[in-house]
């Protein structure tokens, strides 16, 4: 509130400076360029430096290219004290008189382009107009944001799969979009569109500041065979400033052949002392690599995403000092499910290391 009495202020001396002093002054307050609505371009202020005084206020909004009247809204003998007054398009003294619903193209949204919005003040007693003065607004197309990753309609294998997105353009300097991420499952027959709108997410994530998200380890895990739907809104602040397309994905599970044959490729899976979100695939034998910078014994043991203990692997290792390379027979441990995730933990005199599993079994 200071900082805008300060702006007042400083626009009177200038005001004053200009064309002199005036008992009534005007002030446009909006700032916004993108995406306007007809309530966008009704804010401003009238600041009166004598005494109440009764006026008649006409709002006019016109579109510059073709010369069109858009709106038109007035308040007749409205009593203006001597303060600052704010008007906005739900003031209650407001009336709209006029509105042009070719100028729309969707709920309240403007189409692109330039909009002068004049207003004029008269003395309701003598007409004498007090104030009457012009912007310019210009409404620029915002293209909303872009999926990218899955694409849609594709197949993926990852559980914790990567969600990217394209933000939406353009952004000004200054600007602070946030992102809204929400997925769901596609049940019985529905198109993409009834499953995003109709059915609980599995996750719904807010306040993303960038536009990459991998769906967490924690999160309600997908299943393999299913369909799923997803849709990015972002945000500018509180304001709504587009959404996405709604893209689905379905989750198809590897072959126990491939598996083995990518875990031959790869080298051993380091262990590292925080959990991180990226998870390796594996059939029944797991290849690790443990870090160790003291001689002594490692207990190995598998937890399930709700930190529940599964088991401990049978055979304890013996660490030597630097990197400790296993080959660890998960066919020995119970309880393992086909397609499930685990965390992999290594404790060692009270050092934990840790890996994320996907476990996947021929039988």
């Amino acid at each position: 509130m200071k900082k805008k009495l300060l702006i007042i202020f400083w626009y009177l001396l200038v005001f004053s400076a200009n064309k002199g002093f005036t008992q009534v002054s005007l002030l446009f307050n909006n700032g916004k360029n993108f995406n306007l609505t007809v309530e966008d371009l009704v804010n401003f202020s009238l600041i009166n430096l004598k005494g109440e005084i009764n006026v008649d206020i006409t709002i006019q909004g016109t579109h510059k290219e073709s010369n069109t009247y858009v709106f038109k809204m007035k308040s007749n003998d409205f009593r203006l004290s001597s303060s600052i007054a704010s008007f906005k398009y739900t003031t209650n003294s407001l009336v709209l008189e006029e509105l042009n619903n070719n100028f729309l193209d969707g709920i309240n949204i403007l189409r692109s382009g330039n909009y002068n919005v004049c207003v004029s003040v008269k003395n309701h007693d003598n007409s004498e107009e007090l104030v009457n003065e012009c912007t310019l607004y210009l409404n620029m197309p915002l293209n909303p944001p872009m999926l990218v990753f899955p694409e849609n309609k594709s197949e993926i294998s990852n559980l914790t799969p990567n969600l990217t997105w394209i933000p939406p353009t353009p952004i000004l300097s200054g600007k602070k979009i946030t992102y809204r991420l929400r997925l769901a499952q596609i049940l019985n027959n529905q198109n993409e569109f009834e499953a995003i709108i109709n059915n609980i997410p599995l996750y719904e994530a807010t306040d993303i500041k960038t536009t990459l998200i991998q769906y967490p380890f924690n999160a309600q895990p997908l299943i393999y065979n299913q369909h799923y739907v997803w849709q990015i809104e972002s945000f500018d602040g509180d304001v709504s400033v587009g959404k996405s397309e709604v893209w689905r994905f379905n989750l198809k599970q590897d072959s126990i052949e491939a598996i083995k044959a990518a875990a031959k490729m790869l080298s051993f899976m380091k262990m590292s002392s925080q959990i991180e979100s990226g998870v390796y695939s594996t059939s029944e034998e797991l290849t690790v690599q443990i870090p160790n910078y003291q001689s002594d014994t490692t207990q190995l043991s598998i937890y399930n995403t709700n930190k529940l203990k599964v088991a401990d692997i049978p055979t304890k290792a013996i660490l030597d000092l630097g990197d400790n390379k296993f080959l660890i027979n998960l066919r020995e441990v119970k309880g393992l499910k086909n397609g499930s995730i685990y965390l992999l933990k290594s404790t060692t005199k009270g050092d934990e290391m840790y890996v994320n599993i996907k476990y996947i079994t021929s039988k």
